[in-house]
């Protein structure tokens, strides 16, 4: 099956331009910081556009219950208006740059494992082949999930653009409409003096250095990693509410981070999935 993304091309020079444009001397920048400042802009999209994606998943007719929060992407997105010939239509781009060779992406999942529902992630170079496809078991209660591309996956390719897309069937053997969330990830790599910076930067560091310089995917990703390991800490439980709420994802800022996700099973798939 392939994702409803139409492909196109970015080249790698406009990618990086975004790195090195926004990489300045951040290291006092990133110490100054105070709890519950931390903010997140996302870059400039790349010359040739970004496709009409969605971070949030409705339930589909008849099916799925109604949750609120809905299903949604832990993903920058900024919507916009269309004029169509049957009149306007919003769209929303949603997407974020990384460093990382093998991300993780993060999903409010607003299901439990009572239900049983069939869940399945994707991603796609953008051509529509497959490099990973996998089942992924539930939570044990409604809560922030992640998926992370696993070692055994090829590493993505810096200046590639990767579609990615996250289904719940609310019905067994993925039968029926599925509530589904979908978006882009980039890989860049840093220049030179922001790669020091990084290196040499304490854990909390990095989570401003990486949010000041555009690389969403590194920057909810070490900051989550430090609120599982101090879920009670106020200050990174301050900075985790204000970087989604500068994602306008506030609803889903108390939501707990669970100990989830377990792939049901891995491909690394060549060629694309019918």
């Amino acid at each position: 099956m392939k994702c409803p993304f139409q492909p196109f091309k970015l080249t790698v020079a406009v990618v990086f331009t975004l790195l090195s444009a926004a990489s300045s001397p951040l290291g006092l920048t990133a110490q100054a910081k105070t709890a519950g400042s931390l903010q997140f802009r996302m870059p400039a999209p790349p010359s040739r556009g970004i496709p009409a994606g969605r971070y949030r998943g409705g339930a589909s007719r008849g099916v799925c219950p109604k949750t609120n929060p809905e299903l949604t992407a832990l993903v920058p997105f900024k919507e916009e208006t269309l004029i169509r010939a049957i009149g306007p239509e919003t769209i929303a781009r949603v997407w974020g740059l990384t460093s990382a060779s093998h991300p993780t992406f993060w999903f409010y999942m607003p299901y439990d494992n009572r239900l049983g529902f069939p869940v399945e992630f994707a991603l796609q170079d953008e051509d529509g082949n497959d490099v990973y496809r996998t089942g992924v078991d539930l939570p044990t209660k409604p809560g922030i999930v992640r998926v992370t591309l696993p070692s055994t996956v090829p590493a993505l390719e810096a200046g590639q653009v990767y579609h990615w897309y996250f289904k719940v069937y609310c019905a067994q053997k993925q039968q029926g409409v599925p509530i589904q969330v979908e978006g882009v990830v980039l890989r860049v790599t840093p220049d030179r003096a922001l790669q020091k910076q990084i290196e040499s930067a304490t854990p909390l560091q990095k989570v401003a250095l990486y949010a000041e310089n555009h690389l969403w995917y590194d920057t909810v990703t070490t900051l989550a990693d430090l609120r599982s390991a101090k879920p009670e800490d106020p200050a990174l439980t301050a900075d985790w509410h204000s970087l989604l709420e500068s994602i306008q994802l506030s609803d889903v800022a108390d939501a707990p981070l669970t100990e989830c996700c377990k792939a049901l099973q891995t491909a690394d798939i060549k060629g694309k999935k019918r």
